[in-house]
């Protein structure tokens, strides 16, 4: 698994470049994008030959294959102050 935390000034290079080069190691089999300035989040997940992508926003749970049992995007921003995020620029 792999989890990614995308800042406003890399975001793009890490969804388009870094991304497909995570896609393209065999062994990977989830790969986490966290945005850094708002609760949001994505879920990329390994079913074969193909990706399944799940969008998560707000106080969503996602489940991993490396953890057992599901975990909320509260519990990932638990101790992010959200609201002072610097502004991009």
């Amino acid at each position: 698994m792999i989890v990614e935390v995308l800042s406003p000034s890399t975001r793009r290079y890490d969804r388009d470049i870094k991304l497909d080069g995570y896609r393209a190691i065999p062994t990977i089999e989830e790969i986490l994008l966290v945005w850094w300035e708002e609760r949001r989040a994505q879920l990329w997940r390994r079913d074969g030959e193909r990706w399944i992508v799940e969008d998560l926003i707000g106080d969503a749970e996602m489940r991993l294959a490396q953890v057992e049992g599901s975990i909320g995007l509260g519990a990932i921003y638990q101790n992010v102050p959200l609201e002072q995020a610097p502004e991009t620029g």
